[in-house]
């Protein structure tokens, strides 16, 4: 049996199994992804992106029209910088064809705003204003929904890629689908055997703490499961309607060393947990084999958090 280099270690949790499930000190560098990924930052939703900047535009074109309305700034103008409020809403929800629409229709708008002035003093001297006005709208609404455009297919790339959970640093329900996936294909290649282990933290367990305390406390939770697992282990973490479920992708490790990985973890987190205040927690484990054990049902749930 090959030795793993090992350190001794203060942390909470020390979780290191092999396939025949001798439990280790913690491996001088065992994070749950390498380290590049590790810095992942996790990747805010696209919807919450366009609702945030949707907001900050309407705000800032709301205080200029607001401010030229202070200014006594002739009322039509005022109406003028209020169209392009459409204008912006078109390119923030339907990208460059909307922006260029809505700032045709924007142009048109404030032409009609112009048209008494116009048929009354003549043309000429409101032609210059009305088509830099218009082409002010169109170059917006164009450049503008171009510009949402690629915001949004790279944020949708970020979000497919990513790979972290938000609560706890850990992978999320996506990234530990795909371990296993991976884990599978490179057993059935090489005739191999890994196992999934799955423990079961009750929410309630978390429901008198106060947000900023259990922010901290799951970044915590994650960071010591983390860290007190072998280097080509995965570790994740997924929340259902009442449990937070934390999952390891344990490679060449057998049935029996996944019930002694599952069942150390679980003492471990009761230890931490009695020693963070928390009162009796039931925590329950389980832990699946391949080829042994069938894994989609596993596959099933984490695909259910992941959507």
């Amino acid at each position: 049996m090959r030795k793993i280099p090992t350190i001794r270690t203060i942390a909470i949790l020390d979780l290191s199994v092999d396939g025949t499930g001798a439990v280790y000190d913690r491996p001088v560098h065992s994070p749950s992804l390498p380290c590049p990924l590790a810095t992942i930052r996790a990747v805010t939703d696209a919807r919450r992106v366009r609702a945030l900047l949707t907001g900050i535009g309407l705000v800032i074109l709301a205080l200029i029209a607001l401010i030229m309305y202070v200014r006594s700034v002739e009322p039509i103008e005022v109406v003028g910088t209020l169209l392009f409020i459409p204008v912006f809403l078109g390119l923030m929800f339907w990208g460059f064809p909307g922006g260029v629409a809505l700032g045709l229709a924007a142009a048109v708008g404030y032409a009609v705003l112009r048209y008494p002035a116009m048929d009354a003093i003549g043309t000429g001297r409101f032609i210059g204003l009305v088509l830099g006005r218009g082409a002010g709208y169109l170059a917006f609404g164009g450049i503008g929904g171009w510009a949402v455009s690629q915001l949004r297919a790279s944020i949708e790339k970020l979000d497919l890629y990513d790979q972290i959970d938000d609560a706890t640093g850990m992978l999320n329900a996506r990234a530990v689908v795909q371990a296993i996936d991976m884990e599978q294909s490179r057993a059935l290649r090489y005739r191999t055997l890994f196992s999934v282990s799955l423990v079961e933290i009750p929410d309630a367990a978390f429901e008198s703490l106060r947000r900023r305390r259990r922010a901290t406390i799951l970044k915590e939770l994650g960071r010591n499961v983390s860290d007190g697992i072998r280097g080509a282990d995965r570790a994740g973490h997924g929340i259902e309607s009442d449990r937070h479920l934390l999952i390891t992708v344990l490679p060449e490790t057998g049935r029996e060393g996944a019930r002694v990985f599952s069942a150390t973890l679980v003492g471990k987190l009761g230890e931490w947990m009695e020693k963070h205040g928390f009162g009796p927690v039931d925590l329950a484990n389980s832990s699946v084999t391949f080829p042994e054990d069938d894994l989609e049902q596993l596959k099933t749930r984490l695909r259910a958090i992941e959507s």
